[in-house]
């Protein structure tokens, strides 16, 4: 099942698929728990507590190259849905990506985490050029747009050729 693609690193394998098999149901089984208890947090203004916020989780982060990304959606303590794009040079897999980002945000008590998605980002910041594009296997393709538009929004690639397509791996 593995095969390289234009030195872009091996697309799938058994075990790539058995792990996001596995990102897949350990985030279904939170979700179902989270559903249940998910209530809309109340503060009297005097609990101590109800001033702490749940530690901030960079919603962009995008490593130099061209390399795999995964759009992932949660909710934070304030029930607001948060979008995330990640990419990592590490990454063999779209799961190597999903996999530490999912189990972060959990940790960190985020509700209805969802990877919606993958594929490619390439960034090339000398020449201050980002292109979206492709698929993922194990995850199917992210909206492109989606995944751009909340890079436009953080501001740090002000200035930069940003653009998206399907074409490719």
């Amino acid at each position: 099942m593995e095969s390289p693609n234009d030195n872009n690193g091996p697309t799938t394998s058994d075990a790539d698929v058995k792990n996001v098999q596995r990102i897949k149901e350990s985030l279904a089984l939170s979700n179902a728990s989270n559903s249940h208890s998910n209530t809309a947090p109340c503060s009297s203004g005097t609990d101590d507590l109800s001033q702490k916020s749940i530690p901030k989780v960079k919603e962009v982060s995008i490593e130099e190259g061209a390399n795999k990304y995964v759009l992932v959606t949660g909710r934070d303590e304030n029930n607001e849905e948060k979008v995330f794009v990640y990419s990592r040079i590490s990454a063999n897999y779209h799961a190597d990506v999903a996999g530490p980002l999912t189990e972060e945000l959990s940790s960190l008590n985020y509700s209805n985490i969802e990877v919606l998605g993958g594929g490619r980002i390439l960034l090339d910041s000398s020449l201050k050029k980002l292109v979206v594009y492709g698929y993922s296997y194990g995850f199917g393709m992210a909206d492109h747009a989606v995944t751009v538009g909340a890079i436009i929004q953080t501001g740090e690639y002000e200035g930069y050729d940003i653009e998206h397509n399907n074409e490719g791996y």
